[in-house]
């Protein structure tokens, strides 16, 4: 509806039709209008998250594996990242069992239940064991390796050198040490332990420490003479030792008395003094019995006490 520039009018809004409305006018009222009518049905609302909500949907529902690769050092705040199985790759995060393996110069595998033979009636899943000989049913053949109970079926693992396992019954450590499962510390060689204080190993016996010519195994006898440092004993002041264990104390005189044959004396000295010996050059041969003594010019001899026919 046009009206001449000047010309007096009396109307009404309500007088207007579409084609007197400007497009701009007309699009911002029926954009109003829209809004107007969404503001009434409660179904197209949502409620809004809080951010709680926002962070656990996240939580649930966001791999780290899909979020952005990182770009920056990763602060942990302090926190421990858990869970961590053995690295294969050289880039893989190591957990502290795999370090400590690798320090030790062992290769950790997680703990075994019990070493067995045969295969237990009702195992759990995830249940270990170490196979011992001789191997029977579902273990037959697998002498030494690791079974595993998967919840169906025994899976193994074959050991390498240097494999180290806890056995749970029993609270000890073994390795495997290419041939067979040892206890732990059954490799050693006690003779390439180093720094022993005299306090630290009373059983262990070794060159320096006792000034015996060479190491020896338990039992065998020491010569006294050769020990360094031992201050004397009184029988009486021994523990635990009952008197049949004990035999008469000899001297000298009493134990050369009892002497060996010979086919020569040896040569005269301060050691052989008030020594006996039988003498006999061979067989049909006359026995001399002789005493080592000291002469007048305090020299040692033989002196022939008396002989056979």
């Amino acid at each position: 509806m046009a009206f001449p520039k000047g010309t007096p009018v009396d109307w009404d809004w309500e007088d207007l039709v579409e084609g007197d409305i400007p497009a701009e006018i007309a699009r911002d009222t029926e954009v109003d209008g829209k809004i107007s009518d969404h503001a009434g049905i409660p179904d197209a609302h949502h409620t809004k998250y809080t951010d709680t909500e926002a962070q656990d949907a996240v939580k649930a529902n966001v791999e780290v594996g899909d979020l952005k690769a990182p770009t920056k050092p990763l602060d942990m705040g302090g926190q421990k990242i858990t869970g961590l199985p053995a690295p294969t790759a050289g880039s893989d995060a190591a957990n502290k069992d795999h370090v400590d393996s690798v320090v030790q110069g062992l290769d950790w595998q997680p703990s075994v239940l019990d070493e067995l033979d045969t295969p237990p009636g009702s195992p759990t899943t995830g249940d270990r064991y170490l196979v011992i000989a001789t191997a029977t049913e579902d273990w037959a053949g697998h002498e030494d390796d690791i079974a595993e109970w998967n919840g169906t079926s025994w899976d193994f693992t074959t050991p390498n050198t240097g494999f180290a396992v806890w056995i749970e019954d029993v609270g000890r450590q073994k390795n495997y040490n290419g041939t067979a499962w040892v206890s732990f510390g059954t490799t050693v060689d006690h003779g390439n332990l180093l720094g022993l204080g005299d306090d630290d190993h009373v059983q262990y016996l070794n060159n320096a420490r006792h000034d015996v010519p060479e190491r020896h195994s338990l039992g065998t006898v020491v010569p006294h003479d050769n020990l360094a440092d031992l201050a004397e004993k009184a029988h009486s002041s021994l523990t635990g030792v009952n008197p049949d264990d004990h035999h008469v104390k000899t001297g000298d005189y009493e134990v050369f008395g009892l002497t060996e044959e010979v086919t020569a004396v040896p040569t005269p000295a301060a050691g052989n003094l008030g020594r006996f010996m039988r003498e006999r050059t061979g067989a049909g041969q006359a026995t001399k019995v002789k005493l080592c003594v000291q002469n007048s010019s305090d020299a040692y001899e033989w002196i022939q006490l008396g002989v056979s026919t």
